[in-house]
């Protein structure tokens, strides 16, 4: 009697998270829409939350099916642990509660996203055991990233501007759908490396030519971000990539390497690619007018910015040196360490209306906002996948693809930061490359019994069903922000206050959103045709939302002067003294926040010199003397100042 023998397959809910992953490989960088404020960030967000959900979702039903759960026994799930834990006691140490929570508007980046970039990487490092899945992952990263490429090449050429008026200009600098140069650089640059490096496991000899001109043209693109950082990336990951294969790391290795001796000349071209372009193009691309322009800056004398951010962080971090000021706290506490020093090109005073939202250098933005431990535990985490490679060639090949990757990211974050699609796609390729050294150890199954399996599901099912919700609303709030700003430049401001109102009302916790409303109410105060009364009402709304602000998040001078500007309008129109006390303080606590700025202090003196008042004089008077202090021959103070004598 024949028996059948029975073929497991695999559970549709890990089929399910491992498609989750390939989506998110695919789409976290491909969507953005101009529909929202944050066109680029706020869609990833949104997309990478959808499904990181569906992934939590699965996980939890087949935990409660299998009635166990099952993880890799390793290290690098403690680090992962250690990590989080970390940036929780950061966030619950910070100096800017919601910045730390939800992250700055517009870069989303705060611990609630860093824990999903933790989860991301937990999945991938227990699911991701099977080479062709892997595989299957880096070609739908390199396929995406070509077809990105191309999307931005056509952007540099004019076309697919999608109608809308950008604040950058892809003519100059492609930023793609990623929405900075210097990002869509990263990004690409990663999918070149490891490109690079697959094109041997590549069997089929049409493909393996259609790979090679897909690479050549990402690298061509790159060259067209104008991104230094992202270039010293791609040159840190074939480096380590070279050093790892020609370093005699197993003979199956080297004779690997020397029988695809073409590989190498490919390597060769892609670079030629990228040094030709460099080094023989015309100064009209924009690596080349950038770096000529940051050598300018440099032979007349000045600090390039960067610098200057950096002396600023080593501050930060020597002043709190253990878990720093908070997750995403940078822009909150820049403020207090600025610089004199710190000169940009342009016209004016445009060095001093700039406040960074990272140091431009992630080890020390990490290093100050969320301090030392946190620092380690992420360069331990970091540094995991890195110590050990396994013998077997394939594997190994496909080990080291993953971590150039890794390099490309780590290089280019040395000179600015990480964001959404850079972030998502280095922890996934973190887990990833995790697993392939742990391929050798253990799984644990741990036993569940059925109140524990209960537990357990309807835990995540909270976490998922509260996640899902916060993200609908953090969503919905940048749609009613965009709204607010089409309507205001409609100049329906009926329509605007209530998106505006909608927008605080779907993210109450977002300063920025407050700050915006109150700047809008003052604007529109002083709109010709508007009766006094009218104007009076919008005085009063800009108060209410400047203290809103405020109350929220009390580190950004321009929410106090603008605060103070406002109280200075309504006393001017019904004479109140209360209001002038109000100004008057207001507009100190703008100049106490702004170190070495002489902008808030010529600014308040202005507004001071527009009252009749003694105190006015004084404090106008005492402004004008303090900024030419930080900068003597600042603007027409001295004119003004000698006005008042």
């Amino acid at each position: 009697m024949s028996q059948k023998i029975r073929v497991l397959s695999e559970p549709w809910y890990d089929k399910v998270i491992r498609v989750c992953v390939y989506l998110i490989v695919a789409g976290v960088p491909a969507i953005f829409t101009p529909a929202f404020f944050s066109a680029f960030s706020m869609p990833k967000l949104a997309l990478l939350q959808i499904l990181t959900v569906v992934i939590m979702v699965s996980w939890g039903y087949g935990i409660f099916i299998d009635g166990k759960i099952t993880y890799l026994k390793s290290r690098f799930n403690l680090l992962l642990l250690i990590y989080g834990i970390v940036c929780l006691i950061s966030t619950a140490l910070s100096v800017s509660f919601f910045s730390s929570i939800f992250g700055t508007q517009g870069r989303y980046i705060g611990v609630i996203t860093i824990l999903n970039f933790i989860f991301l990487a937990f999945v991938c490092f227990n699911r991701f055991r099977k080479t062709g899945h892997i595989m299957t992952f880096l070609l739908v990263n390199i396929v995406t990233s070509g077809i990105l490429a191309l999307y931005g090449f056509f952007q540099y050429t004019g076309v697919l501007q999608e109608g809308v008026k950008w604040s950058q200009n892809p003519l100059e600098r492609v930023f793609g759908t990623v929405g900075h140069a210097n990002h869509f650089g990263a990004y690409l640059g990663m999918g070149l490396v490891s490109g690079v490096l697959l094109i041997p496991l590549v069997r089929n000899r049409i493909h393996r030519i259609l790979m090679i001109v897909l690479l050549i043209f990402i690298a061509i693109v790159i060259v067209l971000t104008g991104s230094r950082g992202a270039l010293v990336g791609v040159f840190c990951g074939l480096f380590y990539a070279s050093v790892v294969l020609l370093a005699g790391k197993g003979k199956r290795i080297f004779a690997f390497v020397k029988n695809r001796i073409w590989m190498f000349i490919s390597i060769m071209f892609v670079l030629g690619i990228l040094i030709c372009s460099v080094s023989i193009g015309l100064l009209k691309i924009p690596l080349v007018e950038r770096s000529v322009q940051t050598i300018g800056v440099v032979g007349k004398g000045q600090l390039p910015d960067r610098l200057s951010w950096w002396m600023s962080t080593l501050q930060m971090i020597a002043d709190r040196p253990l878990f720093g000021y908070g997750i995403s706290s940078f822009r909150d506490v820049y403020n207090l360490y600025r610089r004199t020093d710190y000169i940009v090109p342009g016209p004016g005073d445009m060095q001093d209306m700039i406040t960074p939202e990272a140091a431009h250098n992630e080890y020390l933005n990490i290093g100050a906002t969320q301090g030392i431990m946190g620092l380690v535990a992420f360069l331990l985490l970091v540094l995991f996948p890195f110590l050990g490679l396994n013998s077997d060639s394939k594997t190994s090949w496909i080990a080291v693809s993953l971590r150039s990757a890794m390099v490309v990211y780590l290089g280019q974050i040395f000179f600015s930061f990480g964001v959404i699609t850079t972030t998502t796609l280095f922890f996934i390729f973190l887990g990833i490359s995790s697993a392939l050294k742990e391929e050798k150890s253990k799984t644990v199954e741990v036993d569940l019994a059925v109140p524990f399996r209960y537990a357990i599901v309807c835990s995540l099912l909270f976490i998922a069903f509260w996640y899902t919700f916060f993200s609908y609303k953090e969503l919905m709030a940048d749609y009613y922000y965009k709204r607010a700003q089409i309507e205001t430049a409609r100049g329906n401001l009926d329509k605007a206050i209530i998106a505006y109102q909608n927008t605080v009302d779907s993210h109450p916790f977002e300063y920025s959103y407050y700050q915006d409303f109150g700047d809008f109410a003052l604007k529109s105060s002083s709109i010709g045709g508007i009766s006094a009364e009218t104007g009076l009402k919008f005085l009063n709304l800009a108060v209410v939302e400047y203290s809103r602000a405020i109350a929220l998040n009390n580190h950004h001078p321009s929410t106090n002067y603008n605060k103070g500007i406002a109280e200075f309008q309504i006393y001017k129109a019904i004479k109140d003294k209360i209001y002038l006390d109000n100004a008057v303080e207001s507009l100190s606590r703008a100049i106490m926040l702004s170190v070495n700025n002489p902008l808030y202090l010529y600014q308040s003196a202005r507004a001071y010199m527009g009252c009749s008042e003694k105190i006015c004089r004084e404090k106008a008077a005492m402004s004008l003397k303090k900024a030419l202090d930080i900068r003597p021959g600042y603007k027409d103070a001295e004119i003004l100042l000698e006005g008042l004598r």
